[in-house]
């Protein structure tokens, strides 16, 4: 059994991880999940119900009223909103766009996907800007994706046959044969004696608009005319509060979920259900104990467990019940049994439980978010540059393409971003 502690994959709709992984020599062991995958699920009233990944499966979903599939058709002529107006909630743009029902069954479990979020605090600009984007630069969501597809038939390009839908985000869910460990241990293996762990730098000194930073460790002091953090934001905060306090007090202003991650092994005849599928997610109106779980072993089938077994990876806390990620392992383990067995009609116990907590684990974008990160922007000094999931982007191919943006900088000499 392979299980991973961090992120199942990235999606290969962007170029950047894509090209790491081919920069380290890895292509051979590139991972692609089962076509199965692009069947997700949402429990709409204790029932595992598909999200249609077409509008002609729209149409016929059971996932919306039909009352609320017209009002999704008249977003068309909801007026835009007007950008002075300020930041808006994910919750609050759902309702204007598209209606009450499609937040709850599209949107709230979207948000508990990717972010482990609560719609009514996540910032759209911030955490969903190509969605912001449609509707300030088009008027609407149908009108920015009519003219999206008119300048793409204009220019000759034809979309991939797997770009996402209600089901999901664009693209396939992409790992390594032996998880995402082996993309760690391939750059390690690149950097060789020039990389320390486990050795924390406890302090920086600026060194002014000129002179190199200081870097001091417990038993050294490396100097360095350019520094990347890549590190969470809090960490970012303590290093940065000596000279730069108005970048520190951002950072340590952006918020984080806890997620606990507990996978279970079982006997395919353990489970009462088809597991067909990516997985599903519980949106917050129903009131369950976890966010959703993951079929780990269909999306990446015989990769993740070995065969006649299924290996679910289920999440518990997020923003909207941080203290059930706290509980104790056995607690954990008995409430993700408990909500297994009546969802997925799970019978007994699992043969093999594995459980990864992580207190700081997805940061979130909430309202004000982007003003935080113009304000980090305004405050670092020249030659110093953060990077990671907290700023603009929480995803692998967000920090990969981060990271090849300050890499160009750095190597430019340029400033700080």
């Amino acid at each position: 059994t392979l299980h991973e502690t961090g992120p199942n994959g990235w999606l290969d709709s962007a170029p950047s991880t894509g090209a790491l992984v081919h920069n380290l020599g890895l292509d051979s062991a590139i991972l692609r999940a089962d076509a199965a995958a692009e069947r997700r699920f949402v429990l709409k009233h204790g029932d595992l119900t598909q999200l249609p990944a077409s509008p002609a499966a729209f149409l016929r979903s059971p996932i919306l009223s039909a009352r609320a599939k017209l009002r999704i058709a008249a977003e068309l002529i909801v007026p835009g909103r007007d950008p002075a107006a300020g930041d808006e909630s994910l919750g609050d743009f759902g309702r204007r766009r598209l209606g009450p029902e499609a937040l709850t069954w599209l949107l709230d479990p979207f948000v508990t996907g990717i972010h482990a979020g609560d719609p009514e605090r996540i910032s759209v600009a911030a955490a969903f800007p190509k969605i912001a984007a449609l509707e300030s630069k088009h008027g609407g969501l149908f009108r920015g994706m009519i003219a999206g597809a008119r300048a793409r038939k204009k220019a000759g390009a034809s979309g991939s046959p797997r770009q996402g839908g209600a089901a999901g985000p664009g693209g396939t869910l992409t790992s390594l044969e032996g998880g995402l460990r082996t993309l760690i241990e391939a750059i390690a293996g690149l950097l060789g004696d020039r990389l320390h762990l486990g050795q924390p730098v406890e302090t920086i000194d600026s060194g002014g608009d000129e002179g190199p930073f200081a870097l001091r460790f417990a038993d050294r002091c490396i100097e360095a005319d350019q520094v990347i953090l890549a590190i969470p934001a809090p960490a970012a905060a303590r290093l940065l509060r000596p000279f730069a306090p108005a970048a520190a007090e951002a950072c340590r202003a952006i918020p984080y979920a806890p997620v606990s991650v507990v996978e279970t092994l079982f006997d395919r005849s353990a489970v009462g259900v088809d597991l067909d599928g990516f997985g599903f997610l519980c949106p917050g109106v129903e009131g369950r104990r976890i966010l959703g779980s993951l079929w780990t072993s269909s999306i990446f089938p015989g990769a993740r467990a070995p065969a006649g077994k299924v290996l679910l990876r289920t999440l518990v806390g997020g923003r909207r019940q941080p203290d059930l990620a706290r509980a104790s392992e056995s607690d954990l383990l008995a409430l993700v049994l408990e909500e297994l067995e009546a969802i997925l009609a799970v019978d007994g116990s699992p043969e093999r439980s594995f459980i990864t907590r992580w207190q700081e684990a997805i940061p979130q974008y909430e309202l004000g978010h982007l003003a935080r990160v113009a304000r980090i922007d305004r405050d670092l000094p020249p030659r110093l540059h953060l990077l990671g999931n907290a700023f603009r982007g929480i995803g692998i191919n967000d920090c990969t393409a981060a990271a090849e943006s300050v890499a160009a900088k750095v190597m430019a000499g340029g400033g700080s971003g």
